[in-house]
């Protein structure tokens, strides 16, 4: 199943998804198009959460 692009949903789709509080968004991450229960979601899977997490914490190499 191919999930709508949020931009192009037509006003009418949006209001039927929040109707039953399912929102169309992006993931923070790999750019994906998802549908979350949440309106604050981030990421569309654990790994695209945890590879975010990983990019930000990672150490930068420090050669002497």
């Amino acid at each position: 199943m191919s999930l709508p692009i949020p931009e192009t949903l037509s006003k009418e789709d949006r209001r039927s998804l929040a109707r039953c509080h399912i929102h169309a968004l992006i993931c923070a991450q790999c750019g994906s198009t998802m549908l979350a229960l949440r309106s604050d979601a981030r990421y569309c899977s654990n790994a695209c959460r945890q590879a975010a997490y990983r990019a930000r914490h990672r150490q930068p190499i420090h050669f002497v």
